[in-house]
C-alpha cells in the first residue's frame, strides 16, 4: 500500500478483510463487502488524510464541474492536460504515474494558468457558460459568493481563510460574469482546490 504516498489502513481493518478472505476462499464479492462495511470504513476514517489531486484529475474535475463545453476547435485532452503537466499514455514506465505530493506538488503552476484561461475562455473549444456559473452561485449575493462557490466546487474542502481570501478579492465589487469567473478560478487555484 505505500504506493497510496503513506496512506495505510490501520491494521484492524486489514484483518477483517483478510478473515473474509480466508473463510469464503477468496470470493471477490464478499471480500469487497467486506472492505466497504460500516465497520472497515469507520476503521479507516481516522488513518484518512486528504491527497493532492494528480493534473489530470484536477483538470477533468475542474471541466466537469464547470460544466465545459467542447466545439470543433477543441484541442484534445491529451493538448489540454500536457499544460498541467501530464500529458495521458507517456509515462515510460510500466508501473503509470505517480500518486504521491512529492511527485506532484512541486509545480502548480499549470494548474493556475490552465484554471483562468478555462474561466476566461483561453484554451481553444473549450468554453465555460455565464449559466452554468450562474448555477452553481445559485442565489448567493456577492458577499457570500466565495462560501458559495467553494462548497459547490470542492464540498467543503478548501480552508476558510483561503475562501476569506477570495471573498476579500470580490470585495464590495458590483457582480458582474467577471468577478464570478475571478472567483472561481481564484478558487480552482488555492492550495485547497488541490486535495480530495
Amino acid at each position: 500500500m505505500g504506493w497510496l504516498s503513506g496512506i495505510e489502513p490501520p491494521q484492524a481493518a486489514v484483518d477483517r478483510v483478510i478473515a473474509v478472505w480466508q473463510a469464503t476462499n477468496g470470493d471477490l464479492r464478499e471480500i469487497v463487502r467486506e472492505a466497504l462495511s460500516d465497520e472497515v470504513l469507520r476503521l479507516c476514517a481516522a488513518t484518512t488524510r486528504l491527497k493532492l489531486k494528480r493534473p489530470f484529475h484536477f483538470g477533468i474535475g475542474l471541466l466537469r464541474q464547470l460544466s465545459a463545453v467542447t466545439s470543433d476547435d477543441f484541442l484534445g485532452a491529451a493538448r489540454i492536460f500536457e499544460l498541467v503537466g501530464q500529458r495521458p499514455y507517456v509515462w515510460g514506465t510500466p508501473d503509470g504515474y505517480p500518486d504521491t505530493l512529492l511527485a506532484w506538488g512541486s509545480d502548480v503552476n499549470g494548474r493556475w494558468a490552465y484554471a483562468t484561461n478555462l474561466l476566461n475562455g483561453g484554451l481553444p473549444g473549450l468554453t465555460i457558460s455565464t449559466s452554468a456559473l450562474t448555477a452553481l452561485r445559485g442565489s448567493a449575493p456577492n458577499p457570500s459568493l466565495a462560501q458559495r462557490l467553494a462548497a459547490e466546487m470542492a464540498g467543503g474542502l478548501i480552508p476558510e481563510a483561503e475562501v476569506a481570501r477570495v471573498q476579500q478579492y470580490i470585495g464590495a465589487r458590483p457582480f458582474t460574469d467577471q468577478v464570478l469567473r475571478d472567483a472561481a478560478a481564484l478558487l480552482a487555484a488555492s492550495p485547497g482546490y488541490q486535495f480530495y
